[in-house]
């Protein structure tokens, strides 16, 4: 068909859009449009997922990893791992390695290990309360009682400076220290001018501590000739063991002994360790 010899001929024009060759022009110009649109659309969505994502998910996984004194973690940019030692701040931590050194580390640099991996036995999880295993005042053991290398099951109070960088001068962070297959309910006394003052009650799951209160150095003498009371409990079929009645003893003027803070391998830090009771396969 021949061209238009001007703009202003309609009937041209007309002519032209109503012709076939021109409805399939103007198709192929939207399907062009539809394919750039389309390929467009994958690219982006390409990187996003490529790019984009992966940094904000990152970003997520950093921010949320919060780590804590005696975590185990994994090295992602070298092969190995080790305990948290020492938080400086919410990106660098101190880790300590097989070879007993403590190195900083980026908190992204680092990956905490399943829970699962201390092969805890049934049994102890099906105690476990949501209430107890939630407080922050209950923190697991490094070891099981199944993996106590020569240390004996029972119940300790422990005795831990906050700074470990200051055995003799740091408050100390009193813990009941349950290392046992029980799970152990107890009161504690303190006795004050010969007579005992109820200071807190309460429970520990097998293989946890619980967090007893901070106590300055000026205040220690206050816990020589504490009193314990308390019993262990198992589900199911088992043995009944006798109650525990105990008084916590020991040597005050110790605290200002830097040998009397031995790293414990159930902490996984310097601690004074004071025995409350032992059991064994046959009880208390």
């Amino acid at each position: 068909m021949p061209a238009c010899s001007t703009l202003k001929d309609a009937a041209c024009r007309q002519r032209q859009q109503s012709a076939p060759w021109y409805s399939d022009r103007r198709n192929y110009r939207h399907k062009k449009i539809v394919r750039i649109l389309l390929i467009l659309h994958i690219i982006c969505c390409g990187y996003i997922k490529r790019f984009v994502l992966p940094l904000l998910l990152q970003h997520k996984i950093v921010a949320a990893m919060k780590f804590k004194v005696g975590d185990k973690v994994l090295f992602l940019n070298e092969k190995g791992g080790g305990i948290v030692t020492r938080i400086v701040d919410e990106e660098i931590v101190h880790v300590s390695v097989d070879d007993g050194f403590e190195i900083p580390y980026a908190v992204g640099d680092l990956i905490r290990t399943a829970h699962d991996e201390r092969e805890e036995p049934s049994s102890l999880a099906s105690i476990k309360s949501p209430s107890v295993t939630g407080d922050h005042r209950h923190s697991p053991l490094q070891l099981l009682p199944h993996q106590s290398d020569g240390i004996r099951q029972g119940i300790y109070l422990a005795m831990v400076p906050r700074n470990q960088d200051r055995l003799l001068f740091s408050v100390l962070d009193f813990y009941v220290v349950n290392h046992t297959t029980w799970a152990f309910y107890f009161g504690l006394f303190m006795n004050r001018s010969g007579h005992f003052h109820g200071v807190m009650s309460d429970m520990v799951l097998p293989g946890y501590r619980r967090h007893v209160k901070k106590v300055e150095r000026n205040d220690i003498e206050e816990w020589n000739h504490s009193l314990m009371h308390g019993f262990f409990y198992k589900e199911g079929k088992t043995e009944v063991t006798d109650p525990v009645s105990a008084h916590i003893i020991f040597k005050p003027v110790k605290i200002y002994k830097e040998e009397s803070f031995a790293f414990n391998p159930l902490l996984h830090q310097k601690a004074m360790m004071v025995n409350v009771c032992n059991i064994g396969k046959h009880g208390i």
